[in-house]
């Protein structure tokens, strides 16, 4: 659970494909132990995590293809999964807050989004309230699904100090509200939006339902 919830949450994309890849390596060459002891019982998981996010980082010899499969259903369970790989593993303590809020629109007043879990989106002055308070927003993404099975993607910016991203899946009718460092996330750049490093990656599937990509180192 901690490495694909790791995989799933970095902001760095270098991690997510030289972590598949150290993990189902791993994984097979220990006859199937368990992932997290091995990797880490020779170092400490913040240098191994550390050290994974380089280019150059020494991987084992590629024995298979390895796919990462990232599913629209997990959208509504990521504050679940993401809780896996927000421990620091040397302390046991949480290491941040994770916002993450998926609901589907409720009601539209001139310019505020009313969602069905309360929240608000002002698109005009670049809010979004939670209960009594009101945080500004970083940057507006509106992403659809096309036919030929890739997604476009339009944003727009709204205040470089802003604490908050706020997501649009159109094809879905979800608004999808997070703090910043989420939006960086392996799962929203990646199946959200289609933002992915092809050096590092290949989407071979992509449908409404999900996006898999396959590993190229």
């Amino acid at each position: 659970n901690y490495i694909i919830s790791k995989i799933m949450q970095t902001p760095s994309q270098e991690l997510a494909a030289n972590l598949s890849r150290l993990a189902v390596e791993t994984y097979v060459d220990s006859n199937y132990s368990i992932v997290a002891n091995k990797l880490f019982e020779n170092k400490k998981p913040k240098t191994l995590l550390a050290e994974l996010k380089k280019p150059d980082f020494k991987l084992p010899a590629k024995t298979r293809d390895v796919f990462l499969y990232m599913p629209f259903r997990m959208m509504r369970i990521f504050p679940t999964v993401a809780v896996f790989g927000n421990i620091n593993l040397e302390t046991g303590r949480k290491e941040r807050n994770v916002h993450f809020y998926p609901s589907s629109i409720a009601s539209q007043q001139g310019g505020k989004v009313i969602l069905q879990n309360g929240i608000i989106y002002d698109s005009i002055k670049g809010e979004v309230t939670i209960g009594n308070k009101t945080r500004k927003v970083y940057r507006f993404d509106a992403a659809s699904y096309r036919a030929n099975g890739k997604s476009e993607v339009q944003s727009k910016l709204h205040s470089i100090a802003g604490e908050l991203c706020v997501v649009f899946l159109q094809s879905y009718g979800q608004i999808v509200v997070m703090d910043r460092k989420t939006y960086e996330s392996a799962y929203v750049q990646m199946f959200m939006l289609e933002h992915y490093d092809k050096d590092l990656f290949e989407l071979v599937v992509s449908s409404a339902y999900s996006k898999i990509y396959k590993i190229k180192k």
